[in-house]
């Protein structure tokens, strides 16, 4: 009678993805700026200029302050995303006083104190239209690209003139594309905000540091921030984005 062959168990190793989401790795930070004085920048590039674009960034407001993200002077040339709780809009601009190329959305309710998911899209002798957590909030015909060559770039401060009006509240994620995005796009950045679209990318703010006053630029164009001012950093869990948006 022969004795049964005794067998070690199958090991079963577990499949792994073939790539990892980028940033996944890394915890998730937020810059909170103080409404005084704070702000970020990024300094001047031609790849932050190109004649069709698409703006987008998370933020949280903590009062009704103004500005951002921006380049340039709202005297001159001037690109901007900024939010005037008290007057009770936010305003997606490409454009000087003189021209008509910006969109103004009065017709929202918001919440302090929630997430907001922005994007602001511009095609030259085309489009431009503003989505708040992916919902558009409609378009406009515009005639020309406005050129904000040399001009720095902005998070936390609106510049009016010699005047500078500064963000109370928190920003994560600033992103730029040399492009417009699809709204399938949009839809895969709101969702996947630490694996965004590729393609176009000139500036990508993860802000994954958590201290300092340095912030990288993975978008590969070396667009690299510096803090001035009142800016902290602030850990938030990544499940509060998109599942914590207002509205």
């Amino acid at each position: 009678m022969s004795l049964p062959v005794l067998r070690l168990p199958k090991r079963v190793y577990p499949r792994k993805p073939k790539r990892l989401p980028l940033m996944e790795q890394y915890p998730l930070y937020a810059l909170k700026f103080n409404g005084v004085d704070g702000y970020l920048r990024v300094p001047a590039s031609p790849s932050l200029n190109p004649a069709s674009f698409t703006w987008e960034v998370w933020v949280k407001m903590h009062s009704n302050t103004y500005g951002i993200m921006d380049m340039g002077s709202i005297a001159s040339a001037y690109r901007h995303i900024e939010f005037r709780g008290n007057l009770g809009y936010f305003e997606f601009r490409s454009g000087n006083l003189a021209e008509d190329n910006y969109w103004r959305i009065t017709s929202l309710s918001f919440t302090l104190n929630k997430w907001y998911h922005l994007v602001g899209t511009f095609e030259e002798n085309g489009i431009m239209e503003f989505l708040v957590n992916r919902v558009s909030q409609g378009t406009r015909s515009v005639t020309s690209h406005v050129d904000v060559s040399g001009e720095d770039l902005r998070l936390g401060r609106l510049q009016w003139g010699a005047t500078a009006y500064y963000l109370d509240g928190s920003v994560a994620l600033a992103r730029v594309y040399s492009r417009v995005l699809s709204r399938a796009e949009i839809t895969h950045n709101f969702y996947n905000p630490l694996n965004p679209v590729r393609d176009g990318l000139v500036l990508f703010l993860p802000m994954v540091e958590g201290s300092g006053t340095s912030v990288a630029d993975c978008g590969g164009q070396g667009n690299h921030g510096t803090l001035y001012g009142g800016v902290s950093w602030t850990e938030f869990a990544k499940y509060e984005i998109p599942a914590g948006v207002g509205l």
